[in-house]
């Protein structure tokens, strides 16, 4: 299975009021011609394929033709939504689309894999949208408590309905991939952080509003995951 991972395109993007689309379009037409070269099955953009919600119509247009070319080559094409993006814009296309390209912004379909066969058998791959707390941790509640306020609360919650899916199949355990938009980092868990010195780039801006940002790598852990395809990095 030969798996593209490519994140947070911000198509649609203006520096100091300068239009970056020709430099994004020279970029993405690299990722096409790269993804045909090499034989591509599937190609994952892990959250920020826009700037913003609502993405000037070049932007559009340029994911369009974009897409059309993957799928028209036989590329699956998994796009979850991210922080700058508008996840339900995104899951309003997902009835519509063509076979082999998954548009993923609701949080309902969390849990839900989109399956990439090969000639060893199925690879699940599970979409994860941006998780924003104050929104997830009623949607993601098991119990109708809702969860606490923080990303590594609403990201455990949601790899727990990985790790039940996975769980409820039949063995052997299929391949299994998940693909999140979150800022994950190699540190303990949040109630053990003191001075870790975490930053995030100054080309960032930061969309969040309250709630603890970092999501230890460690949640991932014993999912039965072969990879994590992460954006917002």
């Amino acid at each position: 299975m030969r798996l593209l991972h490519t994140s947070d395109w911000h198509l649609g993007r203006s520096l100091h009021s300068v239009s970056l689309h020709t430099a994004q379009e020279q970029a993405v037409d690299f990722i096409l011609e790269l993804a045909v070269a090499e034989s591509v099955d599937c190609i994952v953009v892990a959250g920020d394929v826009f700037d913003r919600a609502i993405p000037p119509i070049e932007a559009l247009r340029l994911l369009n033709r974009v897409v059309d070319a993957l799928a028209a080559a036989g590329v699956t094409v998994i796009i979850t939504a991210g922080n700058h993006d508008s996840g339900d814009r995104l899951a309003t296309y997902s009835g519509v689309l063509r076979p082999g390209v998954h548009l993923v912004g609701s949080l309902a379909s969390i849990g839900t894999p989109v399956t990439i066969e090969d000639e060893f058998g199925p690879v699940l791959v599970y979409p994860l949208p941006y998780l924003e707390p104050d929104v997830a941790r009623f949607a993601l509640a098991d119990d109708g408590a809702p969860l606490d306020r923080s990303h590594e609360a609403v990201m455990l919650a949601a790899v727990d309905l990985i790790r039940r899916d996975l769980a409820s199949r039949t063995s052997p355990a299929p391949r299994a991939i998940a693909v999140g938009h979150a800022f994950v980092a190699n540190v303990g868990r949040s109630d053990e952080w003191t001075d870790t010195g975490l930053t995030t780039s100054e080309s960032e801006r930061d969309l969040t509003v309250g709630g603890v940002q970092v999501v230890p790598a460690s949640v991932f852990e014993g999912a039965g995951l072969e990879y994590v395809a992460l954006g917002h990095l």
